[in-house]
Formats: structure tokens, sequence, C-alpha cells
């Protein structure tokens, strides 16, 4: 399996996320408003390695985790929100 430093890995999961919320945005289910800025925030850079190895080991989900991390819990809260 690719590490999640791993920058194509990193991407194809940051791909399907934007993915995700682009089909949530079209659903309703999160603000349309929100895309952008998770569109934007999709770079493999942007994120902490460590942290999201650390947080795939406690429940094996880096994607919903990494992006409490990115955004912090509070808009990743809103975010699924709606």
């Amino acid at each position: 399996m690719a590490s999640l430093c791993d920058d194509d890995y990193l991407q194809a999961l940051l791909d399907v996320e934007v993915a995700l919320a682009i089909a949530e945005a079209e659903a309703g289910a999160i603000s349309a408003s929100s895309v952008p800025d998770i569109q934007a925030a999709a770079i493999p850079g942007n994120f902490d390695c460590a942290g999201l190895i650390a947080a795939a080991a406690i429940d094996g989900k880096p994607q919903y985790r990494g992006l409490a991390l990115l955004f912090g819990n509070e808009c990743h809260a809103a975010c699924r929100a709606g």
C-alpha cells in the first residue's frame, strides 16, 4: 500500500474528497460555497503527513480526519452539516 506521504497517493485521496464535495453540494448536503475552499485546499503540500498517518492509525479513516486537520473540526463539521 502506498504511504499517505506519497504525493500521488495523497492527491488521489484529495481528488476523491473534491469529487465528493461537488456531489454533496449538487445534492444539497453541503453548501456549494464550501466547494471552492475544498478544491483550493486539496494540495498534498497543505497537509501534515505525520499528522495524517497518526490520525489514520486511530480509526483507519484518513480522509475525514485529514479534512478536519486541514480546515479545523468546526469547519469540517459545518461542511458535513450543510
